[in-house]
């Protein structure tokens, strides 16, 4: 499976991840409000970004 793919299989992922973990919080007692859903999405954002990184580099050196 290529780079591209990878991302693009995690990315939909995380956004299924995401999408639930939003219907959850809605059916939930307790609901995000806009700065904690931002922080969780710049989370979320952080770790791909650091995936997609290492991988990168990773592939960089074997090359």
């Amino acid at each position: 499976m290529s780079t591209v793919a990878r991302v693009i299989k995690g990315s939909l992922v995380s956004l299924a991840l995401a999408s639930s973990v939003c219907l959850a919080q809605q059916t939930g007692s307790y609901q995000l409000n806009g700065q904690e859903m931002v922080f969780i999405l710049l989370l979320v954002a952080l770790v791909i970004g650091g995936w997609v990184g290492y991988e990168w580099i990773r592939k960089g050196r074997a090359v």
